[in-house]
């Protein structure tokens, strides 16, 4: 029998649940952004995969999401970097979502000090809001950066960072 993830079953059960991923097509590079520890930049969101959640919605890489309790987990990409760091920005109250920040797990290509290699930044956490919020998620790194991830060489298309909501009752 094959392994469901946790979106998945929680899914199934009946839960509300949105993903939301930054797509492109076959052979297409992922988003190239520039950032520093003093300029973190939104990343591209672009895609809805599934959104059961009534009053959640993507637009202009930004996440609005109703009133309520949610679990959220979110992998992003970086290249060539020392160390990465990306987080749940609120926008709407122009704050860091704190529980939600998270620090890179690094695929190095060299020694310990290589900046060749490729930065998975995975983060999870539950969080509540009293009413409706707008969100984006930001990233920073301690050097300059690109976000992102290598293209494929195959015909499928490319999805990069993804970010899942699952209301939680």
């Amino acid at each position: 029998m094959a392994k469901l993830s946790t979106a998945a079953k929680r899914l199934l059960s009946g839960g509300t649940i949105a993903i939301f991923c930054d797509q492109q097509t076959a052979n297409t590079a992922a988003q190239s952004t520039t950032v520093s520890p003093t300029a973190p930049a939104a990343l591209r969101f672009n895609t809805t995969l599934v959104n059961t959640i009534t009053g959640c919605s993507l637009a202009s890489n930004q996440i609005t999401l109703p009133a309520g309790r949610y679990h959220t987990d979110f992998f992003v990409y970086a290249l060539n970097n020392v160390k990465a760091y990306a987080e749940l920005y609120n926008v709407t109250d122009s704050a860091v979502q704190t529980s939600l920040s998270g620090e890179a797990i690094r695929a190095m290509h060299g020694g310990a000090n290589s900046t060749s290699g490729t930065s998975e930044i995975h983060t999870e956490s539950v969080f509540e809001i009293s009413a409706q919020k707008v969100f984006e998620v930001r990233a920073c790194t301690n050097t300059s950066s690109t976000y992102g991830a290598p293209m494929n060489l195959d015909s499928k298309a490319e999805r990069y960072q993804h970010i899942t909501f699952t209301q939680v009752y």
